[in-house]
């Protein structure tokens, strides 16, 4: 599966609802610097936890994928686990049991932080993001690819 395999098979997906990511980042489950949010603050895209906000379309498409070499394939050394949750959401290759229970393990695996600055997502989620990226890396890959080969005939 390559960058652009993951463009085109979610390109025109960003108004699908995904109600289990955002309330999975509405629970603080969000990157809290580098990546997608410092590239979101340089552009002036609002990052607010409490909204979901960026989407996980716009970090794939808008700032993953754009930045991206098409032809190379998508590392699995990628870890961001809001993005592969949504991935997964959208993508419809999960069932909602699944992505609940995902959910629930991911959550349950971050290290709560209190934090003077409430603006700043309460969990550091490394150990979640391994979690779902581990879950649905191979899944997400089928379903893409499963696409260019339905199409090719």
């Amino acid at each position: 599966m390559n960058n652009q395999q993951v463009q085109n098979f979610y390109y025109d997906k960003k108004d699908t609802p995904c109600p289990i990511t955002e309330s999975l980042i509405k629970l603080g489950y969000q990157q809290e610097r580098e990546g997608y949010i410092a590239y979101a603050k340089e552009h002036s895209i609002e990052v607010n936890y409490l909204e979901a906000k960026p989407t996980q379309w716009w970090h794939l498409i808008k700032c993953y994928c754009a930045q991206s070499d098409p032809h190379k394939p998508f590392p699995y050394s990628v870890k961001c686990g809001e993005l592969y949750f949504w991935l997964a959401e959208v993508s419809g290759a999960f069932s909602k049991d699944e992505l609940l229970t995902l959910k629930d393990q991911a959550i349950a695996a971050c290290d709560r932080v209190i934090r003077k600055n409430h603006s700043l997502p309460p969990l550091k989620t490394a150990k979640g993001n391994l979690i779902i990226r581990d879950y649905c890396f191979d899944r997400i890959c089928e379903v893409v690819e499963r696409v260019k080969i339905e199409n090719s005939y």
